[in-house]
């Protein structure tokens, strides 16, 4: 319970700091999804407060479904988000920030890869034989959301590893810094389950569902230019499509 802190001689109510304690371990990652919280008794009796006061607080931190009570097991960490196909936004940084999220991009590593050991990029001339790999995590409010794969071509831009930090937009990267600019695009979507490493770096469950993303853009003489992979948990996305049809 280190992270619930309480000061008895503040004017703010006990409730509010036990909630926003809470709140706060929760949104910066101290506390992770399904963790089990304490009993509304072991706070009461550990800092010595009523159980109303106690129950209060939780009972705000449910209404804002940020955790979940289950009876006969106890209460437990809820961090559940939902978006709507979140693949195809082009400025992610905007969308989170248009519902009140706070976005994070996060560069987990990167190398020079050779065109044999990627996956699913297909068939490519001889000269592209290396790719410039970056391996990024997306997160709002805390919350990891999807993986980028991102493979660049070391034959078309071969100082992309100059531009690389953790907050600068690859697709600025691509039109700008390079100064080539894709004219094309071919996207994929299927559902796949997640390996044990994927799965913990989206604090997911292993083996649960995903939807993976692939994208390939190209120059106008149809070169490739980069190849992404993207893995987005089941638990935190959903399809939404609208399908228009003319009847006779």
């Amino acid at each position: 319970m280190n992270y619930i802190q309480i000061n008895k001689f503040s004017k703010v109510p006990l409730y509010i700091q036990i909630r926003d304690s809470i709140k706060t371990a929760i949104t910066s990652g101290q506390l992770k999804n399904h963790d089990r919280l304490p009993t509304e008794e072991a706070i009461s009796r550990f800092f010595r407060v009523s159980r109303p006061v106690v129950r209060q607080a939780y009972q705000e931190l449910l209404d804002e479904g940020l955790i979940d009570r289950t009876q006969g097991r106890g209460t437990f960490v809820n961090r559940q988000v939902l978006y709507t196909n979140l693949f195809y936004k082009t400025d992610f940084n905007g969308e989170l920030m248009s519902k009140g999220v706070v976005p994070e991009s996060h560069i987990i590593n990167t190398e020079i890869v050779n065109v044999a050991d990627i996956n699913g990029i297909g068939d490519l001339p001889a000269d592209y034989q290396t790719f410039f790999h970056i391996k990024r995590i997306r997160k709002g409010d805390g919350i990891p959301l999807f993986i980028n794969l991102i493979y660049f071509s070391a034959h078309k831009y071969p100082n992309v590893g100059q531009w690389i930090n953790q907050n600068m937009s690859f697709t600025k990267i691509v039109t700008e810094m390079n100064q080539i600019k894709p004219t094309s695009v071919r996207n994929e979507l299927s559902a796949v389950i997640l390996d044990d490493t994927i799965a913990e770096l989206l604090d997911v469950q292993a083996n649960s569902a995903a939807m993976k993303f692939s994208n390939w853009s190209y120059d106008q003489d149809g070169n490739l230019l980069t190849f992404h992979i993207s893995y987005f948990p089941a638990e935190r996305h959903q399809i939404e499509m609208e399908i228009n049809e003319e009847l006779s």
